[in-house]
């Protein structure tokens, strides 16, 4: 065989390659499962950790045929399942649990689990942790927003720190690594349900720009004896704002929550370009501006559960000055609450 005949035949051996890929595919299932889990997804929440953590969820067989489980797996180790029931009828429901093994590593995390049924259909649930260590603060900052930088008006932000365990321990002090910053400790007892608070005031003059000093709790906890607390804030001459940042709240799943945020300024300023950056699904709806004022308005699209965490950044012009506002942005997507009168029914 020439060499010419040879160029001929490779696209039509790779198409052959291609489709032989396809029919593999086909013959192991790819296709949409008849086991549906009842639950969304699984959140165990706040954890500490080394902890060992157990889920029980069931999924409901909805097709006209039985349904052979062959196994469960996930992305992380940390992560098992178990699945006593194999064997699924039509009509009928599995218990399937999971089990969570955390380690050291203090962050979020979005993993997911999964089943395996014949003929190699995979259905998957995603899991959401965070974990914590012993002492935590809530926001994990301090925001003052946009102020007003002469120091007229005092512009104060609140931060709640927390324990996820019974323990109980005392917030010593609280200081700022920038003099013109007042802390003060105003309850310095925390336990597993009642918080201690600190509240970082400032009431001197500051100079026009971002404003980005460091508050560091003391507390009386030996795993966490000292709370790195950054404080977000952006100085201007002739603007303020009533909010510190967004706060989505709490979004149900698959909800769609919307927020306005609005900039008060004088004749001579105006708002420039408008951005966000964070979770996917944040979205700048609309920037309306009018003489003194500029309305933004954002939403977030409750489609993966798990905190909602971003930044706005808002360009301000003040007469030849620019200045680049922060504005944070926090939330959380849960889980829909469970209409017990359609359970009962």
């Amino acid at each position: 065989m020439n060499s010419e005949t040879k160029r001929r035949l490779q696209p039509a051996g790779k198409a052959a390659v291609l489709g032989l890929f396809l029919c593999l595919l086909a013959s192991v299932g790819i296709a949409d499962s008849k086991l549906v889990p009842t639950t969304a997804a699984i959140d165990f929440g706040r954890v500490r950790p080394f902890t060992q953590l157990e889920r029980t969820i069931r999924f409901s067989n909805t097709g006209s045929e039985a349904v052979r489980v062959c196994g469960t797996g996930s992305d992380c180790v940390c992560l098992t399942g178990h699945v006593p029931e194999l064997q699924v009828e039509p009509g009928k429901s599995g218990v399937w649990r999971v089990q969570l093994e955390t380690c050291d590593y203090i962050d979020e995390v979005r993993r997911s689990v999964w089943l395996t049924t014949e003929p190699g259909i995979r259905v998957s649930v995603p899991v959401r942790y965070r974990v914590v260590p012993e002492v935590f603060s809530e926001p994990a900052f301090a925001s003052l927003g946009i102020f007003g930088g002469d120091g007229h008006a005092p512009v104060v932000a609140n931060v709640n720190v927390h324990t996820v365990e019974d323990a109980d321990f005392e917030i010593l002090a609280a200081e700022s690594d920038d003099p013109r910053l007042e802390c003060t400790v105003t309850f310095s007892r925390v336990t597993a349900g009642d918080p201690g608070r600190v509240q970082v005031v400032l009431q001197q003059a500051v100079e026009p720009g971002s404003f980005r000093p460091t508050v560091w709790v003391t507390t009386t906890s030996d795993e966490v004896p000292r709370i790195r607390l950054p404080v977000f804030g952006t100085a201007a001459a002739d603007t303020t704002s009533e909010d510190q940042m967004v706060d989505f709240g709490q979004v149900p799943f698959g909800a769609d929550e919307r927020q306005s945020f609005s900039i008060d300024h004088g004749p001579t300023t105006r708002v420039g370009r408008v951005s966000l950056r964070g979770n996917e699904d944040l979205s700048l709806i609309e920037v309306r501006r009018s003489p003194g004022e500029t309305a933004i308005q954002l939403s977030a699209a409750g489609r993966v559960l798990g905190r909602i965490e971003g930044r706005m950044q808002v360009q301000i012009f003040e007469s030849d000055v620019e200045l680049k506002a922060v504005i944070p942005i926090r939330g959380a997507v849960i889980e829909p609450p469970v209409d017990q009168t359609a359970r009962s029914q």
